[in-house]
């Protein structure tokens, strides 16, 4: 490394205001307009305005004054190693001082010990460090694809937050919240409900806090895999963890209607759900329908009128079974065909087969 200092013909570690100086009164003595035809001027002051860019450079002086006091003590250090014979000022004028090299003597056992067990404690910090940064950067990385997964869950990019939830449960296995939204997509949208118990599962067993979205999720998964105790199970613990939360109160309602062939339980459910405003028309139904089950066809025919005149996505069902209590209760076999027909355009399939049976 060139030393700037002596190019200026300085000391070293000259103070800042010393090298602007020094510099100026140099630049006017060879600065080729005052040199013309002299030899190596031009060249003279190239090194001399090269020497203080640099050293007006804080941050390059600083690494040049580490320099020169690491160079420094390299010296010093060599010359007393080596037993350098130098004049001592205070002695009479011309006689010399040596310096002995120091003679080395070998460590003994318990220093070895003692070396020994600080190079393995320092190797077990950086290894315990080593493994704790990389085990960070994992979660790190994981929450992130959580984040990622769960939006493009949100905006129904349901191939790619599958793909990204993934990520995350290989980065970090405990993420409750990934094993979840895995759960959804394989139950709602990719027909997996077998997959979906198994995330659910996972997503029960890593919460800290026990959450009613996951035993509900699990309670379909078990409906839908014609595992009625087990849904009937999630589906009751879903409303004791939210006694405000009313749609299993509606899955439970269709169990035992349709399953369990228990109407009266099946009423009591659907009771309780037609208090939810979002649920009213669904719970109303299921009421009407339990009535007609038990050819209560006056009170089957109020509940169905009460759930048409309800705001909701049901209508085209309760035609279906409209169309039972005009073939059943009234004998009018053309009033059925026709709830049935309009019942079949709006994509009720079993209307269509209804349509067949009764009406062709």
């Amino acid at each position: 490394m060139i030393n700037y200092y002596t190019v200026l013909g300085l000391s070293d570690f000259s103070s800042p205001e010393r090298i602007k100086k020094r510099y100026i009164e140099l630049a006017k003595k060879y600065h080729p307009d005052k040199n013309v035809g002299v030899k190596d001027a031009e060249k003279k002051f190239k090194a001399i305005n090269e020497a203080f860019q640099f050293l007006k450079d804080e941050d390059k002086k600083a690494v040049l004054d580490q320099f020169l006091i690491a160079k420094k003590n390299t010296t010093i250090a060599t010359t007393f190693s080596s037993g350098t014979t130098f004049t001592d000022h205070n002695r009479p004028f011309g006689q010399k001082t040596t310096i002995s090299r120091t003679s080395y003597a070998p460590p003994s056992d318990s220093s070895r010990k003692l070396i020994k067990k600080l190079v393995l404690s320092c190797l077990a910090v950086i290894l315990v460090g080593s493994i704790w940064f990389h085990y960070s950067m994992e979660k790190q990385t994981a929450k992130k694809r959580l984040i990622q997964g769960k939006y493009l869950f949100n905006i129904g990019d349901y191939v790619n937050a599958d793909q990204s939830l993934r990520i995350a449960i290989s980065k970090d296995p405990s993420l409750h919240e990934a094993h979840f939204f895995l759960g959804k997509l394989a139950l709602e949208y990719f027909d997996q409900p077998q997959v979906a118990l198994i995330r659910f599962n996972e997503a029960i067993k890593n919460a800290k806090q026990k959450n009613r979205d996951y035993f509900f999720l699990r309670g379909l998964a078990n409906h839908k895999l014609e595992e009625y105790d087990a849904a009937i199970e999630d589906y009751h613990y879903a409303a004791y963890l939210d006694n405000k939360f009313m749609p299993p109160y509606i899955k439970l309602g269709d169990i035992f209607l349709y399953q369990k062939n228990s109407n009266k339980q099946a009423i009591d459910y659907y009771r309780i759900a037609s208090s939810y405003d979002s649920l009213k028309q669904e719970a109303l139904l299921g009421i009407g329908i339990a009535h007609q089950q038990n050819k209560l066809y006056d009170s089957a025919g109020v509940y169905f009128s009460q759930a048409e005149f309800t705001t909701g996505s049901f209508n085209s069902v309760i035609w279906f079974y409209q169309a039972f209590q005009k073939m059943e209760y009234e004998m009018d076999t053309l009033a059925a065909c026709q709830l049935w027909q309009k019942s079949s355009d709006f994509g009720v399939v079993k209307a269509k087969s209804a349509l067949k049976r009764y009406c062709d």
